[in-house]
């Protein structure tokens, strides 16, 4: 289904993993495997899925009560 989808949009913009993103444009998560011309060259943009940001300050932001 994905594959047939690919084939008939312009661009496409996924959220996901480097592994959703080598699978989509290379065909392949192996890493030996990537040369040469990629399989998907349609526009397409990605961003990480379930970056959670972590600050040394996060206590300090906790709301307490007293």
């Amino acid at each position: 289904m994905g594959q047939y989808i690919l084939e008939r949009v312009d661009n496409v913009h996924i959220t996901g993993s480097d592994k959703t993103y080598d699978m989509i444009v290379w065909g392949t998560t192996d890493k030996t495997k990537k040369i040469g011309e990629p399989k998907f060259t349609k526009e397409f943009t990605s961003e990480l899925g379930c970056v959670t940001p972590v600050s040394p300050l996060n206590n300090l932001l906790t709301c307490t009560r007293h």
